[in-house]
């Protein structure tokens, strides 16, 4: 009897020690993302004259994870206004897989932008309840401003529980 006390403590310590499990019973979700998937840090920062990623956020809204991010550019906000940039929220922690893209411009530098639902909850439940469940998720990033110059990389989202 004592051997199966001695076991069950060591499996409910060892249990305890998952920091990188979705853990939403106490109401607070774990951080997640462990380094599984090499990401730069934020501001994701290209050539001299490229745009550079400020911030991303990943936003749980009850129908969909949505993507938010802040850029600058050494030119001016009149350089993004045109293009396109793209998003991509991974669908594990670890980066495996296609990314889920989402494209918008930016209105303008240091300004955040909604991207829009990168997730849908009622498409696919199970992406949204994993994201949702953490405080940081992987994410690609690809910004290009309109003389050409690029950034991109991958980086950790803040997750957002409004």
């Amino acid at each position: 009897m004592l051997r199966f006390a001695v076991l069950f403590a060591l499996a409910m310590g060892v249990m305890s020690c998952d920091d990188n499990t979705v853990n939403t019973s106490n109401g607070v979700p774990n951080q997640c993302y462990d380094g599984g998937c090499q990401t730069s840090t934020l501001p994701l920062v290209g050539g001299a004259d490229a745009p550079s990623l400020l911030a991303v956020k990943l936003e749980c809204q009850d129908h969909a994870v949505v993507v938010l991010a802040t850029a600058d550019d050494p030119q001016g906000g009149a350089n993004l206004h045109t293009v396109l940039q793209t998003i991509g929220v991974y669908p594990d922690k670890d980066c495996q897989g296609a990314a889920l893209t989402v494209q918008d411009n930016f209105v303008d530098v240091g300004v955040e932008e909604s991207f829009g639902d990168a997730v849908v909850r009622m498409n696919n439940p199970t992406l949204y309840d994993r994201i949702c469940g953490c405080n940081s998720w992987p994410v690609q990033a690809q910004l290009e401003d309109v003389d050409g110059n690029a950034t991109s990389g991958r980086v950790v989202a803040n997750v957002i529980h409004p």
